[in-house]
């Protein structure tokens, strides 16, 4: 008894550290109300389908072997969610914003300043990632695909550099990684930590302002590997190698890609 009873203890607790998530995720990546229900229905769904047929099976085989093969793949099933949590993740920064401030006043470098998330905004939400925040005058976002992300700074890149008239051209400094990340609720909103993080806000920092720096994971992905060499997109991929800080005992290849034009 006490053995079925830590069986079903240990699927409800895997099961309890997921649905709490859920809904962060959700709004994380602009998911529609709807669509967090139909998650939750499909698995009281699958639920209902399969208890009578796990039962009938329990009834002709005993029940430990059917225990222990449902516990094995529950296990699996969040090993699997575990590793599906890669992300392109993405930090920014303006250049020379602090000049900015001294050259033009605070309350006009401050409005350049929210014009410019506001191009920021725009540009993460039409790629389908999601801004994870603001620190000072850098964002910090994900995307599902490398491939997004990089879209969407090239994009980000070429409008801030070109805004309207009357407008200050800005330049971006965008660093890109991907990788694992841990995904973790604090202050009632997602953030992500690790190694993958790390080296995305480092990569940041190569940037001149005119390019987006990129990691080897970024350079290799298909999808992004189709993107760059794309005769009508006009970019151009410089790799060089660098260490990073955090991390001296590495040096990594990585890749600065900018626009001709």
């Amino acid at each position: 008894m006490l053995i079925l009873f830590l069986i079903v203890f240990i699927d409800l607790v895997g099961f309890g550290i997921i649905i709490p998530l859920l809904p962060f995720y959700a709004e994380h990546f602009q998911a529609s109300p709807a669509i967090v229900g139909l998650v939750m229905a499909t698995y009281s769904a699958a639920q209902f389908v399969a208890a009578p047929l796990w039962g009938r099976l329990s009834d002709r085989i005993g029940r430990r072997p059917v225990l222990l093969a449902t516990l094995a793949g529950a296990a699996l099933s969040y090993l699997w969610l575990g590793f599906a949590g890669s992300l392109a993740v993405l930090f920014t920064d303006l250049r020379g914003s602090t000049r900015l401030y001294r050259e033009i006043g605070d309350a006009v470098a401050f409005g350049h300043v929210m014009n410019h998330f506001d191009v920021l905004r725009e540009a993460i939400a039409a790629a389908g990632g999601a801004l994870v925040k603001t620190i000072g005058d850098a964002v910090m976002a994900v995307f599902l695909r490398p491939v997004s992300a990089m879209r969407a700074m090239l994009r980000a890149q070429q409008l801030l550099a070109s805004p309207p008239e009357g407008k200050q051209p800005l330049r971006l400094k965008v660093g890109i990684h991907y990788g694992p990340c841990i995904a973790v609720t604090l202050n009632d909103r997602l953030d992500y930590f690790g190694s993958t993080v790390n080296i995305a806000a480092r990569l940041e920092g190569l940037s001149s302002g005119m390019d987006v720096v990129i990691s080897d994971a970024v350079r290799t992905d298909p999808e992004v590997a189709d993107l760059l060499t794309q005769p009508d997109n006009d970019l151009v991929v410089e790799p060089f190698e660098s260490t990073l800080k955090g991390f001296e005992q590495e040096r990594f290849e990585l890749w600065r890609v900018f626009s001709r034009s």
